[in-house]
């Protein structure tokens, strides 16, 4: 009894951490003709939604390393222009 809890709620926790990933990281099912079916759920694993997870937590630290970079050469600008 007690372990069907314990699968319970671990299943809901991956279901929660794949529902909180966007689409496109996801992916979308096509269906026999190759067309891309958005109504279908993909049925996707617990080591594939850890995967998912992981590629996106690195995507996103990409994501702000990149905007931080960015940010310090406009504050770059900012100052050169204010001194001229």
């Amino acid at each position: 009894m007690v372990e069907k809890q314990y699968r319970t709620r671990l299943n809901g926790q991956f279901s929660t951490l794949l529902s909180s990933l966007p689409p496109d990281v996801v992916g979308n099912e096509t269906d026999s003709y190759g067309r891309v079916d958005s109504g279908a759920e993909k049925k996707v694993s617990k080591a594939e939604v850890l995967v998912l997870a992981k590629k996106h937590i690195e995507n996103l630290e990409r994501t702000k390393k990149s905007l931080e970079c960015d940010k310090k050469a406009l504050m770059e600008d900012v100052q050169r222009l204010k001194g001229a």
